[in-house]
């Protein structure tokens, strides 16, 4: 059976790839050189990788002129991307991760860590704060209401007073967490 030989130029445009991406996968091991340079298509790791391409060797025409050869347009899957399209892609994929980085470093996002270790047990110390305070009020202020015989705007200023110091007290305490937040030296990278 007669060897079905082409050059690097030709498995190119079998491929639709540049000749340097032949190159690569030739420097790889994806596909075998003869000992003088030519690709046989029949050579079982090239018939592979062809094959994984969804290209059928045998249907593959054979001219003498590089410049007419082409794979036949029905044995390409049509999914595949071109490698000029994959590296748009991963440079995409990269913009995106380092715009994440950047609002990392710009405090714009916080890590989960950070968010529960600051944000939640505060608003857990708020809330059993509050708790506490609603549990003893009654019997702290309960005398002053009955010797008054209602409830006075005094009453209602000091329950007021103490829950708005309470949530001032406690948003500025997560305001000093968050100032003090470096996420140069903090986990939750990106």
């Amino acid at each position: 059976m007669k060897k079905r030989l082409v050059n690097q130029k030709q498995l190119s445009q079998i491929l639709d790839i540049s000749p340097q991406a032949v190159g690569k996968l030739v420097a790889r091991g994806s596909i075998i050189r003869d000992s003088v340079g030519l690709i046989d298509l029949d050579h079982p790791e090239n018939a592979a990788y062809l094959r994984d391409k969804g290209i059928n060797p045998r249907k593959i025409k054979i001219s003498a002129s590089p410049a007419t050869l082409k794979a036949p347009a029905s044995t390409r899957s049509g999914n595949e991307r071109t490698i000029s399209e994959l590296q748009k892609i991963k440079l995409e994929k990269q913009t995106a991760k380092l715009e994440i980085e950047i609002d990392r470093l710009n405090k714009k996002l916080l890590p989960i860590e950070f968010v529960d270790g600051v944000y939640i047990l505060h608003v857990e110390g708020l809330h059993s704060l509050l708790e506490r305070f609603a549990a003893t009020y009654i019997r702290d202020v309960g005398k002053k209401i009955l010797e008054a015989g209602e409830i006075l705007p005094a009453h209602i200023e000091e329950f007021t007073g103490f829950i708005l110091t309470a949530m001032h007290d406690n948003k500025m305490s997560v305001m000093k967490k968050l100032e003090a937040y470096d996420p140069k030296n903090s986990p939750g990278r990106f």
